[in-house]
């Protein structure tokens, strides 16, 4: 049987509009999203190499916590480390990135005790003790929150919490500080807790999440650690 032709009217009125491809829109998107992720985790897992001068960092602090920066400073990826005890403290000797406050700032990620606890009220249901280990984590909007895994006590408590306290909250301190809170009815998965980052933008939010998990990964600090000078080795350019 012939198929009937259409009229030029009845052709227009289904004929496939350009709309129709944001149908298709979520085929494309979706893939490309999770490329550009894996991407970017590759890239972040990589590293990118140190490229500043060398310097020396002296602190003053006791034996005990030389170990732990220098754990610190591999975690960060910094090049060349070597640590040097001295009298009152250690030499931390390293090739820093190429920015005019990587000293200042990676002071401070040395310098911070990586104290946590997980509150509700006046109870406290974890802390430091229960940190198993602590990472970056990225969304599907490649936005950074800093991952912190409890050991097994640490999730029994929380957990007894959240049945006998259903609408309660529980609340995230890190060096003091109330960073972050969750309500008992969010459900958590694993015992993780995930601490979004409170910065202006993008590389802030990165930086502030790495610190933070770089911090509870080798803490806490066993004593005060004062940062008296840093010397340039080597400079990247005259």
């Amino acid at each position: 049987m012939a198929t009937p032709k259409l009229s030029d009217e009845e052709y227009e009125r289904i004929r496939p509009r350009g709309g129709c491809l944001l149908l298709a829109a979520p085929l494309f998107a979706v893939p490309a999203v999770i490329m550009a992720y894996l991407y970017l985790f590759y890239s972040g897992y990589q590293g990118v190499a140190p490229s500043g001068n060398t310097v020396q960092m002296q602190f003053h602090s006791c034996d005990e916590a030389g170990q732990m920066v220098l754990a610190r400073a591999e975690d960060m990826g910094l090049g060349n480390t070597i640590l040097t005890a001295t009298d009152n403290g250690f030499v931390l000797a390293s090739v820093l990135p190429d920015r005019e406050d990587a000293a200042a700032e990676i002071a401070t990620t040395f310098g911070s005790v990586g104290l946590f606890a997980l509150r509700a009220g006046d109870i406290e249901l974890a802390n430091q003790d229960d940190v198993v280990d602590a990472s970056v984590r990225l969304d599907i909007t490649m936005t950074p929150s800093t991952l912190i895994n409890l050991n097994e006590e640490a999730r029994k408590r929380i957990y007894r919490h959240i049945k006998d306290v259903p609408e309660g909250k529980m609340e995230v301190w890190l060096e003091g500080e109330m960073v972050w809170d969750y309500g008992n009815q969010r459900p958590m998965i694993n015992g993780e807790i995930e601490v979004p980052p409170s910065a202006a933008d993008d590389q802030a939010r990165m930086k502030l999440a790495a610190h933070r998990a770089i911090v509870l990964n080798n803490g806490p600090l066993p004593c005060a650690i004062e940062l008296q000078g840093v010397t340039t080795v080597s400079r990247i350019r005259p």
